[in-house]
C-alpha cells in the first residue's frame, strides 16, 4: 500500500488566497511508471518524508540510477535532466506553500494515512500538472474525523481580513454583533485569539476599565446600559464582570 509521501508534487489548495501563480513550466513526471509498473516504493524518491516537514526531492544520482542508458534515446525534454538544475530537482513547483501556512509531512506520514487519501489517484498519475489540489475543506474534515484542533492557528500563521473562511463567510468582517467573541467566548487569558487579527491592539486585560465604586455585583448591566448609556464597545451578552472587575 502507498504511504503518505508524495506531498512534493502534490497541490496543497492556497485556500484561495495566494496571488496569481506565475507561468508553470511543463514537466514530464508520470507517477504510474514508477509507482504502478516498477512497483518503486515511495520512499525512493522522497527519502525525508518519515523524517522531516518537507518530504525530500529525488536526488539526481537516484534518477540516473536507471535513466543514465535509458535518456541516450530520449529527446531533450524527456530526459531526466530537464528536472533539474545542476543537482537541485527544480519540477516541486506545486509543493510549495505560503511561507505562513504550517504543514509537517512527517506527522502526516507517520499517524497511519495511506498516500493516496491526500494525494488523490496518485498511483495513476501521469502529469504532475494534473494532480487534484488538495482543499482546506477535506484538511477541515480530516482532522474533524481524528479529532485534531481545526482552529485557524494550527495551520495559519496569519490570519488575513481580507479572506473569508468558509465557515465564516456571513459574517466576516462585521464589526458589531458579529464580532469574534460572539462564539469566541471566554477568551484565552493571555488574549491570543484577539491578537490573530487585533496585533497592534493593545491587551483588553489593561483597557477594561473596573467597576465603579456605586455599582452592585447584582445590578443588571444592560438595564441602563442598552438604553440611555450605550456601551462603547459591541455587547456579546456575556457577564461584564468578566472584564469589568476590580
Amino acid at each position: 500500500m502507498l504511504t503518505l509521501c508524495l506531498v512534493g508534487c502534490a497541490v496543497i489548495s492556497p485556500a484561495d488566497d495566494a496571488p496569481p501563480a506565475a507561468e508553470e513550466v511543463s514537466f514530464v513526471f508520470p507517477h504510474y511508471i514508477h509507482v504502478e509498473e516498477q512497483g518503486f516504493p515511495c520512499s525512493l524518491c522522497h527519502t525525508k518524508y518519515e523524517e522531516s516537514d518537507e518530504p525530500g526531492m529525488p536526488a539526481r544520482e537516484t534518477c540516473m540510477l536507471c535513466h543514465v542508458e535509458m535518456d541516450r534515446v530520449k529527446p531533450a525534454d524527456r530526459q531526466v535532466a530537464d528536472l533539474f538544475v545542476g543537482a537541485e530537482f527544480q519540477a516541486q513547483h506545486n509543493v510549495l506553500l505560503p511561507g505562513e501556512r504550517i504543514f509537517s509531512h512527517k506527522l502526516h506520514a507517520t499517524s497511519g494515512l495511506l498516500c493516496n487519501e491526500c494525494h488523490l489517484d496518485i498511483e495513476h498519475n501521469e502529469s504532475v500538472q494534473d494532480l487534484p489540489k488538495i482543499l482546506m475543506a477535506d484538511c477541515m474534515a480530516c482532522h474533524t474525523d481524528f479529532d485534531v484542533p481545526t482552529d485557524c492557528s494550527t495551520c495559519h500563521q496569519q490570519i488575513r481580513k481580507e479572506i473569508k473562511t468558509a465557515d465564516h463567510n456571513e459574517s466576516w468582517g462585521l464589526p458589531q454583533k458579529q464580532h469574534c467573541n460572539g462564539c469566541h467566548f471566554p477568551l484565552e487569558s493571555d488574549q491570543q485569539y484577539c491578537q490573530m487579527c487585533h496585533q497592534e491592539t493593545v491587551s483588553h486585560n489593561t483597557l477594561a476599565t473596573a467597576m465603579p465604586n456605586n455599582h452592585a455585583l447584582e445590578w443588571n448591566c444592560r438595564s441602563c446600559h442598552s438604553t440611555g448609556m450605550l456601551l462603547s464597545h459591541p455587547d456579546p451578552g456575556h457577564d461584564c464582570t468578566i472584564c469589568h472587575n476590580g
